[in-house]
């Protein structure tokens, strides 16, 4: 009866362990995009999961209208 409830916990720590470096991967990944198309995109960054996650957006996608903040407009 212990194995299979092991056998799941062990998955579940290892998945969510994966999720950092897959996480930091993506991050850098935004980060030498964004890089190299400064004029035109922003890096973005937001609370996720596992840490915070970069995203290389649009600045067309910036526009004052568009943008929720998570904190509200006095933070």
């Amino acid at each position: 009866m212990i194995k299979p409830f092991s056998a799941i916990f062990f998955g579940a720590t290892l998945g969510f362990m994966s999720l950092i470096p897959l996480q930091a991967l993506t991050n850098s990944h935004a980060k030498a995009k964004c890089s190299d198309n400064a004029d035109t995109h922003t890096l973005v960054s937001v609370r996720a999961f596992a840490g915070d996650a970069d995203y290389c957006v649009a600045n067309k996608y910036l526009t004052p209208d568009r943008i929720a903040t998570h904190y509200g407009p006095g933070y």
